[in-house]
């Protein structure tokens, strides 16, 4: 299953933004939308017979590097993170990115695919027999290994590196959403779909 540059459209204005988000974030609704997209793959459009592969296309500059698609929207399903590649658009003959209201045709700037599996193992299915060249996680954790997951940021050298990042405007905003989007996976948990 394939999900090409997703976002949510935009909105009329701000009460219209109000009136359909239920209180949620653009952040937060660009998240539930990856998410459900997974969750729905899992349960109803991945077939025991087929490679059991989730595909998200998506850009690396804002708002969709703000959403961490490698590492918190398969939470609270039983799809694995395998990688990522650049995406290739030659792959897909006469395919032609659009803006979100779909009334012009975008430059295509590049963008990234990620992939994920029921299979914890496929990664070196995917890269053997499917002829993908998946680069693994790029990120992992900032106590572990002095990066910083969400932000995407690191390899950080030392103490003073980490403590800026950590402080930075970026790393604060990054860390509002993760508990944002904690919180409405709460709310919302899968069973719920």
């Amino acid at each position: 299953m394939i999900f090409q540059f997703p976002l949510v459209p935009a909105f009329n204005g701000h009460a219209d933004f109000l009136h359909q988000c239920d209180g949620l974030s653009v952040n937060k609704l660009n998240r539930r939308l990856l998410w459900l997209y997974l969750i729905h793959c899992q349960r109803y459009l991945l077939a025991e017979q087929a490679s059991q592969l989730c595909y998200i296309t998506s850009k690396d500059l804002m708002p969709y590097n703000q959403w961490n698609i490698e590492h918190a929207i398969n939470q609270q399903t039983e799809l694995h993170y395998l990688g990522c590649m650049d995406f290739d658009a030659d792959l897909f003959p006469g395919y032609r990115i659009r803006n979100v209201n779909r009334d012009k045709f975008v430059r295509n700037r590049g963008g990234t695919t990620f992939v994920w599996s029921l299979e914890p193992d496929a990664f070196e299915r995917v890269t053997t027999d499917e002829g993908f060249e998946l680069r693994q996680p790029r990120y992992v954790s900032c106590e572990q290994h002095h990066y910083c997951t969400p932000c995407q940021a690191g390899l950080f050298a030392t103490q003073q590196h980490i403590d800026g990042h950590v402080n930075s405007r970026k790393h604060l905003l990054m860390m509002e959403y993760e508990a944002q989007w904690q919180a409405l996976l709460v709310r919302d948990g899968k069973d719920k779909y």
